[in-house]
């Protein structure tokens, strides 16, 4: 067989199986807010009533979705997530016989993140979907807001990975060309750069999106 025979069969084939594909497949657009926080474990001493508020951000991004049985579909979407964590007041960090050691003024961290996320969802009924799968999160920049008396400065963070991993869970409903999405975030890794760290911090993101498909292949097809 010569390589232009195989050639012309390879775009036959995909000729033929696009349609088919096409007849499964859903692309679309979202945006919504996101509120989070902060889970922290320190080997200082260091209060619940110490930790970060959680804080108001956004995530906007594009997705698609495979149709893969009359239930289950593969969906994949990049995002931009802008994530915002808040002190609760100053933080007074203690050894273990209870000198402070340190003090901090924190007074927020803006983290921006781009996130590939693979995933697998359940329809439970025609239009209502669960799903869960794996986050990729590469770290955009990462910038603390520091209070200190009368002046404010703005500072580059180096203490954050650039990688990270967390989980999602995610409940959706289609209206027609839109959906509502309701995603909850449970973050696995570490934030922190050192792995001689004082802290462990991990990320806890809930977030509600509005979607518009700009193509809705499946629409037409039944369960």
């Amino acid at each position: 067989m010569t390589s232009e025979m195989k050639r012309f069969i390879v775009l036959l084939l995909i000729v033929i199986t696009l349609p088919a594909l096409a007849q499964k497949y859903q692309a679309g657009v979202y945006a919504g807010p996101n509120f989070s926080f902060l889970s922290v474990n320190s080997d200082f001493s260091f209060s619940w009533s110490d930790r970060y508020k959680p804080g108001f951000g956004f995530e906007a991004g594009g997705f698609g979705s495979l149709k893969l049985s009359g239930k289950l579909s593969f969906d994949h979407s990049l995002s931009f997530q802008f994530i915002t964590h808040r002190d609760k007041k100053t933080i007074h960090f203690t050894d273990e016989v209870g000198n402070t050691i340190a003090n901090s003024d924190l007074n927020v961290i803006n983290n921006g993140y781009v996130t590939l996320s693979p995933q697998l969802s359940f329809k439970i009924i025609k239009s209502m979907y669960f799903g869960t799968g794996v986050n990729v999160n590469f770290l955009v920049f990462s910038k603390s807001n520091f209070k200190e008396i009368e002046n404010v400065s703005r500072l580059k963070n180096t203490f954050y990975k650039f990688l990270n991993f967390s989980i999602p869970l995610v409940a959706g409903y289609d209206i027609r060309d839109f959906f509502i999405r309701l995603k909850f975030d449970f973050g696995l890794s570490n934030l922190m750069k050192d792995p001689d760290s004082y802290f462990v911090e991990k990320e806890r993101t809930l977030s509600l999106s509005l979607g518009y498909f700009l193509f809705n292949g499946s629409s037409a097809s039944t369960d």
